[in-house]
């Protein structure tokens, strides 16, 4: 059985506490209203002095149909799926950007869709992958009777440029994780408290090239009162 009980380590405590917020719904009572609506934005990826702000990337593979937002009946059909940057293997800053880029753009279509494929194939390390796949959100959202009103996953560079030492790069990041008003569980549409829709944690990423691509990690580890999480109940 699944447990309400998450870690705040840690950039993807995010989805712990999504987590958290989602599986109590699933006690709560059943509530009627309209779902939100969704996009998804591009960015150019080319070679820039500041890197500063949201993560994006630009191509997406549109071709299952028109994107149909997520209602309180049904989950979002034909999401966007993301392509990977064609410079996401380059031992460059643009090419660790457009490797973090993808990373986000790949736990958004897993929030949306329950498909996890596109973080197995990212530039996440390893161990934090195996973390990510084991999150007990996106186990739920793969069943077709569960998932959220709106997710939207958002990483912001708090820096222009990362910060490089013997090998090792190191770039913060605004990781903001909002959900929308309601969450379905067993095909049973409940709202979600205010104070429990939105969530951003601060982390360093770090990152390192090795065998022709990035390997990027951080995500849950330790940060101090950087990486604590926060609620921010505002709309999204």
């Amino acid at each position: 059985m699944l447990t309400t009980s998450v870690s705040r380590r840690g950039a993807l405590g995010v989805l712990g506490l999504g987590s958290a917020a989602f599986l109590a719904a699933c006690s709560s009572s059943n509530s009627n209203g309209n779902g939100g609506d969704s996009g998804t934005s591009a960015s150019s990826t080319s070679t820039r002095s500041d890197y500063s702000g949201e993560a994006k990337i630009d191509k997406f593979d549109t071709s299952a149909g028109t994107y149909e937002p997520a209602t309180r009946e049904t989950p979002a059909k034909n999401v966007p799926k993301p392509i990977k940057p064609e410079n996401m293997n380059e031992n460059s800053v643009a090419g660790l950007y457009s490797s973090i880029a993808f990373i986000g753009a790949a736990l958004q279509y897993a929030l949306q869709t329950g498909d996890m494929s596109l973080i197995n194939e990212s530039a996440m390390s390893d161990e934090d992958k195996e973390t990510t796949l084991s999150s007990s959100l996106f186990t739920a959202i793969q069943n077709e009777k569960n998932w959220l009103a709106d997710p939207k996953l958002v990483m912001n560079f708090v820096d222009a440029q990362p910060k490089e030492e013997n090998g090792t790069y190191t770039w913060p990041v605004n990781v903001s994780m909002s959900q929308g008003e309601y969450a379905v569980h067993d095909g049973e549409a409940v709202d979600l408290p205010e104070d429990r829709r939105k969530y951003t944690q601060k982390i360093n990423f770090t990152a390192k090239y090795d065998n022709n691509k990035w390997s990027v990690g951080g995500f849950y580890e330790t940060g101090g009162s950087d990486s604590s999480a926060s609620h921010d109940t505002q709309d999204s």
